[in-house]
């Protein structure tokens, strides 16, 4: 990978090094939703905040080489050659802190679901679990939901 270079990222000469960074988090860290992308590549050339126009150019630049899935709370990039509709386990936090779930593409909140439904937990005690396994320590009401939901979804696919 090329040297990061702040004052290049808008070049074109940049697109290359740029690219190989956006393919670089997809792979590793996908699905990834678009504006936690932006932030990565922002923070990757020094910057502390992510601008629209940083991030139009590295959505424009996933756009064209990953496919990507629309949830309700944004759009999600996934690596390349993946099951959009199936994550095969979830990834939980590294070190303190934990992701966002609503930053967690919904395929793989329903693998989180299917741990905790194979472990025998059912009902909001279910919810409670999934939360703590996500590493968070207050659930929020729209985390509940959007975890309520891969549970639901966890549930009517193999039955409760």
């Amino acid at each position: 990978m090329s040297a990061v270079n702040p004052d290049a990222f808008f070049d074109r000469e940049y697109t290359a090094p740029l690219q190989a960074m956006i393919d670089h988090v997809i792979t590793v860290e996908g699905p990834v939703r678009d504006d936690a992308l932006a932030r990565r590549i922002a923070r990757a050339h020094g910057w502390l905040r992510t601008g629209s126009k940083i991030r139009d150019r590295v959505v424009t630049l996933a756009r064209a080489r990953f496919p990507m899935v629309q949830e309700e709370v944004g759009t999600f990039f996934w690596p390349a050659g993946t099951d959009q509709t199936r994550w095969p386990s979830f990834r939980h936090p590294a070190g303190d802190e934990p992701r966002p779930v609503d930053e967690i593409a919904l395929p793989e909140l329903v693998a989180l679901a299917w741990v905790v439904k194979d472990e025998g937990i059912t009902g909001e005690d279910a919810i409670t679990a999934m939360a703590r396994d996500a590493g968070l320590q207050k659930l929020r009401a729209a985390s509940r939901d959007r975890l309520r939901r891969a549970w639901t979804m966890a549930s009517s696919e193999g039955g409760e």
